[in-house]
């Protein structure tokens, strides 16, 4: 133990002052202010530990039909001719929508469809007048043989008839054969006697066999001139058959030409006529959109395009508050809806183009988001207006929810899954 060169009373003594210790009274104001400071110190912890924030991401889109647009195209290239409906009007299926005329006319001035069309008419004409003729003449040569046969048939039947005799008289001469050999037998007849029995017999058996071979020739003569009445029929038919279908062909070319100078277009789908583009006199191109019709019984609904950055936290049956640009929510509020949609692939700037949605995407692709309304009209200064397709939208769709502490601490936690 090490010794001290002065006294305990000594050092004690050089740490007492004649002055005493320093008192601060505080006053009552910074009493409150230091009790305030430690309430809203709390009131941040406890709404640190306890709050929470939704994060929510803002979206575009546009009012279409649920059952989808119908775009209207020129089928061919042309002027428009006629416009058959108007904008909002209700029509039916197959109701004529306009007309496109496609004429080409030549150096002259005149129509090349129509001298096609007279070009068509002349063969046409023709062909029938060759078919008409054609059966005329074959009907003219059946009707001949037709002739021939019945006259064939009264002749078989007559000879027929008189083979019938010749035969009757064939049996009676042979049946008295026996007669005359006993007459020669008996001497009461002379052997020449005999032998022109005989020989009256033997004409009788050859014109008996005359008479069946004229008979036979008479049926063959019959048959060949069935046999060219059938084949002439057939011949005539097949004939007929071919000029037929070559009028067909010309017919078929008739209704080309008449659809390739003038299309009626007649709408697929009963509806409304909405988004009308054509004015009479304009010139259309092939495949060129004229106007859209919403099919009858379709509802309203809305889609919305969100960035691949948008989609991960996304679920169908999401609330959505909608917006839209023709009332400002300020004003008329925001509608509700629900997701009830989410495409499983994006679409391209250009797919979206082709549907005839502008959707500002900066050139990235997007997700499709189908949204149900809760009601198909918007409250104006007292009165439920219809909303309409096309109207633009803006939705917000709540993301992510956490706590405040969660969102505070989350980049520290990235931090550390970094550096690890």
């Amino acid at each position: 133990m090490s010794q001290q060169i002065f006294r305990e009373e000594y050092l004690q003594q050089q740490h007492q002052t004649e002055q005493g210790q320093i008192l601060i009274l505080s006053g009552l104001n910074q009493r409150i202010v230091t009790v305030c400071c430690i309430v809203v110190i709390g009131a941040i912890l406890i709404l640190l530990a306890l709050g929470s924030y939704t994060k929510k991401t803002e979206l575009e889109g546009v009012i279409v039909p649920s059952t989808g647009l119908i775009a209207v195209k020129a089928a061919q290239n042309g002027v428009l001719e006629a416009i058959d409906v108007e904008d909002g009007q209700q029509i039916g299926k197959s109701a004529s929508l306009f007309r496109v005329n496609s004429e080409v006319f030549d150096t002259s001035g005149e129509s090349i469809n129509l001298r096609l069309k007279r070009s068509l008419e002349h063969q046409f004409n023709s062909l029938q007048s060759q078919r008409d003729y054609e059966r005329l003449v074959t009907q003219s040569r059946i009707d001949e043989l037709i002739s021939k046969i019945d006259r064939l048939d009264l002749e078989i039947k007559s000879v027929q008839q008189s083979l019938e005799f010749a035969k009757q008289r064939t049996q009676l001469k042979k049946e008295a054969r026996d007669s005359y050999q006993k007459l020669l037998k008996n001497n009461y007849i002379s052997e020449l006697s005999f032998k022109d029995y005989l020989s009256s017999l033997v004409s009788l058996q050859v014109d008996e066999e005359n008479r069946k071979i004229m008979t036979q020739q008479l049926e063959r003569e019959r048959v060949a001139a069935q046999h060219q009445i059938d084949y002439m029929s057939l011949q005539g038919n097949l004939r007929t058959l071919e000029l037929e279908r070559q009028i067909d062909s010309l017919k078929q070319q008739q209704i080309e030409l008449t659809s390739a100078s003038e299309t009626v277009v007649h709408s697929p789908v009963s509806g409304k006529i909405t988004t009308l583009r054509a004015e009479i006199g304009q010139s259309v191109s092939q495949g060129e959109v004229l106007l859209n019709i919403i099919p009858e019984q379709a509802k309203l609904q809305v889609e919305l395009y969100a960035p691949s950055r948008s989609i991960g936290f996304l679920r169908p049956g999401q609330p959505v508050r909608l917006r839209f640009d023709a009332y400002p929510h300020e004003k008329f509020g925001m509608q509700k809806g629900s997701v009830v949609q989410i495409s499983q692939s994006t679409l391209t700037p250009a797919e979206l183009k082709a549907q005839d949605q502008t959707i500002r995407s900066d050139a990235e692709t997007l997700y499709r988001i189908v949204v149900s309304l809760s009601k198909s009209t918007i409250g104006v200064y007292g009165r439920e207006e219809p909303l309409r397709v096309g109207m633009r939208v803006s939705a917000d769709i709540n993301v992510e929810t956490r706590k405040l502490y969660e969102w505070l601490l989350g980049p520290i936690a990235r931090m550390q899954g970094i550096n690890e």
